[in-house]
């Protein structure tokens, strides 16, 4: 009986078999996941664009945004809404900015603060120091704001702003909590 089975033929079907089913996830994938979180971001004022990839078993989310009032509450209201479609599937979400090098050069200049505040938790002296800095440049707009598990950092400049979140140390044992990229 094995003599007479087609190999060709045997081949042919399993690898169309297979075909099928991946394409069928694709599809899948793209119409419940993938169009939710487009049609999500189209409707919001402050996304400017939208790229969404998969790096192995986590799907990749950049998010171009506008200047916003509130980076923190923003980034939490992005969170909430993209755990509501994606419920448990893992996630990293990278917000991109509109920086230029004198908005670097700010940065650069107050990054030192930022991450002591993180580790020391001295955050008084972090935001004194910070509008010490501020006061020497130019900008039409800055925002620190210290959050339970980040210190999220803002600053806006003719057509130009940055966005920066820095990760505390949570609790002193010296493991760094979980955050998202903010660049570019």
């Amino acid at each position: 009986m094995i003599k007479n089975i087609r190999w060709p033929v045997v081949l042919i079907a399993f690898l169309f078999l297979i075909s099928v089913f991946y394409g069928f996830q694709f599809y899948q994938q793209k119409q419940t996941v993938e169009e939710p979180l487009t049609q999500l971001f189209a409707g919001k004022e402050e996304v400017k664009a939208v790229n969404i990839s998969h790096q192995g078993d986590t799907m990749e989310i950049i998010l171009e945004l506008e200047y916003v009032d509130n980076l923190r509450e923003e980034k939490n209201i992005i969170h909430k809404e993209v755990t509501k479609i994606l419920g448990d599937r893992k996630y990293q979400i990278t917000l991109v900015d509109h920086r230029n090098k004198e908005l670097e050069e700010i940065y650069y200049q107050i990054h030192y603060h930022l991450q002591e505040a993180a580790v020391k938790g001295n955050y008084v002296e972090m935001s004194e120091k910070v509008e010490e800095i501020m006061a020497g440049h130019n900008v039409e707009d800055y925002r620190l704001i210290v959050g339970e598990e980040k210190i999220y950092f803002q600053v806006k400049q003719t057509g130009h702003y940055l966005f920066e979140i820095v990760s505390r140390l949570s609790g002193g044992n010296g493991q760094e909590s979980m955050g998202e990229s903010v660049n570019q």
